[in-house]
């Protein structure tokens, strides 16, 4: 258990700290979060104690969170930078993250504006761990259905996995388009002063174009045989081993069938690089 040299121990004050009380408690906290970013072990009694005898010390909750997420948040970032979560890193952040609850600072708290700040990058650095922890679980074989976040409108085969979901997805694919151009030809004659006729014949040829379209809004879900859409009109499932093209952008994914008469379609906006790896993985 990490609770040797809490400095509020030799220096028990109950409303205001001095400058060196703050300074060594801060570090003591910044200590706990390196502790267990590095060995794991019994965070959830070890800040729950260092917690209680904070608060003796004067300390807030909300004065805790702050200082050790701000900590994380340099651990998570130093973690993702290379692109890859290893296991242990996944298991002792997300320990970590588990007990710091940001609901505890108030939005417009001026005490903690710098804190207000790092709330959206803490929501963002979040989302980026959790997708490389799903392609490291799934390269590693250890993702199951109890990770996947939300209800599955469809029936899942013997040993699929629900991988991830992406809501609001526009579908975009090439239309074709009809229409008729007509011409007439022929030459004029005289017939009289002032007259003239045109014998002339008209030509209508059909003309036909393809352009892309949005067509329809919906729900795609990723699983371990399958990409689905769930949209107003259009529905389909598709086997990833039946793709024969993939191409992933910043913000979605271009996706072709393997047949002869398929069109490439387009799936945005979510990040499709990260489908694109985890149907790599898979």
């Amino acid at each position: 258990m990490f609770l040797a040299g809490m400095p509020w121990e030799e220096n028990p004050i109950s409303c205001h700290m001095s400058i060196e009380l703050y300074d060594q408690t801060r570090k003591y906290f910044l200590d706990l979060i390196d502790h267990f970013y590095v060995n794991g072990g019994d965070f959830e009694t070890s800040i729950r104690e260092a917690k209680k005898a904070a608060e003796r010390a004067g300390f807030t909750n909300s004065d805790m969170v702050e200082i050790m997420l701000e900590r994380w948040v340099e651990k998570i970032e130093d973690a993702l930078s290379d692109g890859v979560l290893t296991k242990q890193e996944d298991r002792n952040l997300n320990l970590i993250a588990h007990h710091l609850d940001t609901r505890t600072i108030e939005v417009g708290d001026h005490n903690h504006s710098h804190m207000n700040a790092l709330i959206p990058r803490v929501q963002e650095l979040i989302d980026q761990m959790k997708k490389l922890s799903t392609i490291r679980r799934l390269r590693d074989g250890e993702l199951d259905a109890s990770s996947f976040d939300g209800l599955i409108p469809f029936k899942l085969q013997n040993g699929e996995i629900p991988i991830w979901k992406a809501e609001d997805v526009t579908l975009r694919e090439f239309v074709k388009e009809r229409s008729v151009k007509g011409q007439s030809f022929g030459v004029s004659i005289r017939v009289a002063k002032g007259v003239y006729v045109r014998p002339s014949a008209f030509s209508a040829a059909p003309q036909q174009k393809e352009s892309l379209k949005d067509v329809d809004k919906g729900t795609v879900i990723l699983t371990s045989k399958h990409i689905t859409f769930d949209g107003a009109i259009k529905h389909f499932k598709i086997r990833l081993t039946s793709l024969a093209n993939i191409q992933p952008f910043s913000d979605g994914l271009e996706l072709q069938k393997n047949t002869q008469t398929a069109r490439p379609f387009f799936l945005f906006p979510f990040d499709g690089w990260f489908f694109y790896n985890c149907i790599q993985a898979v």
